[in-house]
C-alpha cells in the first residue's frame, strides 16, 4: 500500500517526466482500462458524427478528438508504468539470486573445508583383531599360484 504514496517533494524533482515514472504499479492499471476505454468513446462520437446521426455535430467530434488523446496519454503513461515497476521486479529477483549464489558458495567453501578435516577423523581405529583379519584376508588374496601344484 506504501506504492500509492508519493511526497510532494518526489513529484516536483522531476516534473512531468518525474511524476509519469513515479506513477504507481495499481494506478498503471487502472490507467491503461480508463485510456482504452476513452479511446473507445472518443472513436465512437467520431464516427457518430461521420455517419450524421442525429444531435451530432462538430464539438462532439472535437471532444472525441479530444478523448482519444487523452487516453493515448494515459495508455503512455500506464506503459511506462508497467514497464518501470517489472523492470525494477526483475533487477530485485536478479539481486535476490546473486545473494542466494553467494550464500550457497560460501556455505559449499565452508563445507570444502570442514570436509577436509572430517575425513581425517573419519577413518576409523581398526581394532587388533579386525586388523588381523584383515592382514589374513589380505593375504589370501595375495597367495601367488604354484606353478607345480596348477599341473
Amino acid at each position: 500500500m506504501d506504492e500509492n504514496k508519493n511526497t510532494p517533494e518526489e513529484l516536483k524533482q522531476g516534473g512531468l517526466k518525474g511524476w509519469i515514472n513515479s506513477v504507481p504499479y495499481r494506478s498503471c492499471l487502472m490507467m491503461a482500462i480508463v485510456g482504452a476505454y476513452l479511446i473507445y468513446l472518443g472513436y465512437n462520437l467520431i464516427t457518430s458524427v461521420m455517419s450524421g446521426a442525429e444531435g451530432a455535430n462538430i464539438g462532439f467530434a472535437a471532444a472525441g478528438v479530444a478523448f482519444i488523446l487523452i487516453g493515448l496519454f494515459m495508455l503512455f503513461v500506464a506503459f511506462n508504468g508497467y514497464m518501470r515497476y517489472t523492470k525494477e521486479k526483475n533487477a530485485a529477483a536478479e539481486a535476490e539470486k546473486k545473494e542466494a549464489e553467494e550464500q550457497q558458495s560460501e556455505e559449499e567453501t565452508v563445507d570444502e573445508g570442514d570436509s577436509s578435516e572430517e575425513e581425517k577423523p573419519a577413518q576409523k581405529k581398526l581394532s587388533i583383531a579386525e586388523r588381523a583379519a584383515l592382514a589374513n584376508h589380505l593375504s589370501e588374496e595375495e597367495e601367488p599360484v604354484d606353478e607345480n601344484t596348477a599341473e
